[in-house]
């Protein structure tokens, strides 16, 4: 493994701080070292780039510095060993670029160590890992200004940032050269302030330049607001165009992201890096403070609510019995809890939203909902204590609606009366062969994800499901009930998966008309919908399906444009043959997963220049996977094929399934025959062969559904299918796919398994709610 130096923090009684800094050369943990393009430090957790410049160049205000200072590169041997030079103290060139290069090696290395305690608290929960953030170092944020009266109306600019910042992709500064991830991004600005004090001057021996990417302290809260906003999204981020995020993080988030730099190194001094802390000064913003809510102004200001908060969740760390990581699992939990209030259920406003997201009261109920649910209430009486003391108070009413349902047990006000039984009976009746469960077998969000919670489900790095298409009826519950609507009961699996993909059914367009055809069935889909898979957490489609030239080729494009619009990306389809086979690649924390889309057909197939679907032809097939494979760990093939309403697969169908694993594939997930069919294990693979429909706007009487969840280890295959219910014309269901459990759940994992006898060696655990499949590698 390469090392490097870095500044460490190590425990010292001896001083005030209650550690010290010390120059040392440790292990750079997952770097990678044939990532593309090689530039910067790329590993599982975070890519650092140094794209800045000298302090005091100059650079035209509408180019981009091309040149970086201080790339890192590793020696002979293949490590990372830079001195520091007082953070390039000297300001000569040599000094200011070998302090980059230190900064780069610095910054991966804490930001790595940070990521994976966060990820263990959060996989301790049942919750999905981080995503990955990029960091940029000297960085000069690019912004396109409008409005400034000095400036031509689209002058680019370049600002070096001050100190360190975390921010997201938003209109101001998301250019199309240098484009902000969706996960969002480190900026470490290339330090401005010379300091004599604190434990970076005692450590150099004299003045030292504070240039942030050297100190730990600052990494660790830049990190920290990158966990709140995937936690908390205290900003209500994920209810508006991704595009047009909210980067200025408040004093809730500021003070949570004070407290997990602090959990790092277990000391409250944060500021003592550059700034002077003994007996006789701690500085005002210090965690080791007693301030109060109420010492100020009504309102409190900003900075005393941060001060305050970060101040009180310290003294829960403090005064915490046991294990001090018991207690961070305790405050991601209440993050993820505050996460998942908002002003509505299915129609929250955003800005509604991130005022109930920001207010400190509803943070200390999540904290007692939290305790309640993960311990039994075991600390209620220390957080209560802790928070009165700051003046801070509680909410009861937060804590009143989450211990109560989120959602109506049956959100269609008819399921209770007459009407509604007599329609569940006709139903019964005219479709025997349909499962159709019991009201107390459809499972409520709460339901359900307490069972998650207690059943270890979770966190999974892929979900695979069916058809989709939110158009027709479904479009009429979205707009009365507000986007949030389709997928609100299947939300706490949907949380739990690093990666959500699906089969789009039916295109996107509000330009082209429905083509002429002599099928019995074509969609149009109003753009607009696009927005609830993306809320949703659905990131990639695949659009490989006999419904994708529905509004003609010029759907196609209109569909290609509106994915990309909403930051999903698509595959399976292009607009052209060439980029109809281009595969859709995630670098995942813990795995690299590229998905392939296909669909048999040559009607709908995408010709020369001509846009369309990618055709799974064994030619193509096999020079798409062998380009595929060197770049990702696992690989998942979605495909449409099948006679709907069939049990059985064809046998030209698995045929063609086990040459996808023959060539490279990992999993294999089909779709269109509407209903379930069987479960092969071929090689250590899984192939399910239909997962039925997902969530669908047309009346489908006979349709059924399974939402398959995988864990992709290095020795095997964890896969849990939950079993759901989509029989739209069920009053009960009301275009809202919902897991099914008690006699229901368990009748349709039974056919399941009924249809595939080969399931028996690798069933790890069944339950009413959730078959759970363990599948060694070959």
């Amino acid at each position: 493994m390469a090392t490097g130096s870095v500044y460490v923090w190590e425990p010292c009684d001896s001083d005030f701080t209650g550690g010290r800094v010390s120059l040392s050369e440790v292990e750079l943990p997952h770097l990678d070292r044939d990532a593309e393009p090689p530039r910067g430090l790329r590993g599982q957790y975070v890519d650092v780039i140094s794209n800045g410049f000298l302090p005091g160049s100059s650079v035209a205000e509408t180019q981009w510095p091309t040149g970086q200072m201080g790339e890192a590169l590793p020696d002979e041997h293949g490590n990372y060993v830079f001195k520091p030079f007082g953070g390039g103290i000297l300001g000569e060139e040599a000094d200011c670029e070998a302090a980059a290069r230190f900064g780069q090696v610095n910054v991966y290395y804490h930001v790595s160590l940070m990521a994976r305690r966060m990820n263990e608290a959060l996989r301790s929960l049942g919750e999905s890992p981080l995503p990955k953030v990029r960091a940029i170092l000297n960085a000069h944020r690019a912004t396109q200004r409008r409005g400034n009266r000095n400036l031509p109306e689209d002058t680019i600019r370049y600002v070096p940032v001050r100190g360190v910042k975390y921010r997201y992709p938003a209109r101001m500064e998301n250019l199309d050269d240098f484009a902000i991830p969706l996960c969002g991004e480190l900026l470490f600005g290339p330090g401005n302030t010379v300091t004599t004090d604190g434990w970076l001057a005692r450590i150099a021996g004299g003045a030292y330049l504070c240039d942030p990417s050297h100190n730990a302290s600052f990494i660790y809260q830049a990190f920290g607001l990158h966990v709140v906003r995937h936690t908390a999204d205290i900003q209500s981020d994920r209810l508006h165009a991704p595009s047009a995020s909210f980067s200025r993080p408040g004093p809730l988030e500021y003070a949570l992201s004070m407290y997990l730099a602090a959990s790092m190194l277990s000391t409250p001094y944060l500021w003592c890096w550059h700034l002077r802390h003994d007996a006789e000064f701690i500085p005002s913003n210090s965690l080791a403070n007693d301030s109060r809510m109420d010492d100020g102004a009504v309102p409190p200001p900003e900075a005393l609510v941060t001060q305050v908060m970060a101040g009180a969740i310290w003294d829960l760390h403090t005064a915490f019995p046991g294990d001090k990581l018991t207690c961070l699992s305790l405050v991601v939990a209440a993050l993820m809890t505050l996460g998942r209030l908002s002003d509505s259920p299915y129609a929250p406003s955003r800005i509604r939203t991130r005022t109930v997201r920001s207010s400190p009261e509803n943070f200390t109920s999540c904290l007692l909902y939290a305790d309640r649910t993960r311990f039994g209430g075991r600390y209620e009486a220390l957080i209560r204590n802790v928070f009165q003391r700051r003046g801070i108070g509680f909410n009861s009413s937060t804590v009143d609606a989450l211990l109560s349902p989120s959602v109506p047990s049956l959100p269609y006000r008819l399921a209770e009366s007459e009407k509604a039984q007599r329609h569940v009976a006709k139903i019964r009746e005219k479709f025997a062969e349909v499962i159709i469960p019991d009201d107390v077998d459809l499972i409520d969000p709460d339901q359900l994800d307490l069972f998650l919670s207690s059943s270890a489900g979770g966190p999974y790095n892929l979900a695979a499901v069916g058809d989709l298409m939110t158009g027709m009826r479904m479009r009429h519950r979205i707009r009365k009930f507000g986007p949030e609507y389709p997928f609100a009961w299947v939300k706490p699996i949907l949380r739990r998966c690093a990666l959500i993909t699906g089969n789009l059914e039916g295109p996107f367009s509000s330009n082209s008309d429905k083509a002429e055809t002599t099928r019995n069935y074509s969609y149009k889909v109003d753009p607009k919908s696009a927005s609830v898979l993306r809320r949703a957490g659905f990131a990639a489609l695949t659009i490989a399906n006999n419904h994708v030239q529905d509004c003609g080729r010029a759907g196609v494009l209109e569909t290609l444009d509106t994915l990309e619009r909403h930051s999903i990306k698509s595959y399976g389809g292009g607009r052209d043959q060439a980029t109809a086979h281009d595969p859709a690649i995630f670098n995942g924390v813990d795995v690299r997963i590229g998905l392939l889309g296909y669909y048999w057909n040559r009607r709908t197939a995408a010709r020369g220049d001509l846009p369309g679907s990618a055709r799974d032809l064994p030619e193509l097939v096999e020079r798409d996977l062998a380009r595929l494979r060197p770049l990702v760990d696992r690989i998942a093939v979605m495909v449409h094929w099948g006679i709907p309403y069939q049990r059985q697969p064809t046998e030209e169908d698995r045929i063609k399934a086990r040459q996808f694993i023959d060539l490279g594939a990992d999993a294999v997930i089909g779709h269109h025959p509407h209903i379930l069919q069987p479960v092969e294990i071929y090689r250590g693979r899984p192939i399910l062969y239909s997962v039925g429909n997902f969530a669908f706007g047309s009346g489908n009487s006979k349709g059924e559904c399974i939402l398959p969840c995988f864990h992709f280890g290095i020795e095997q295959i964890d896969l849990d299918i939950y079993p759901v219910y989509v029989q739209n014309r069920d009053p009960r269901l009301d275009y809202q796919p919902k897991v099914m459990g008690g006699a229901a759940g368990r009748e349709t994992i039974d056919r399941l398994l009924a249809l595939s006898p080969g399931l028996a060696d690798v069933v790890a655990g069944v339950h009413d709610r959730c078959l759970r499949l363990s599948i060694p590698a070959c």
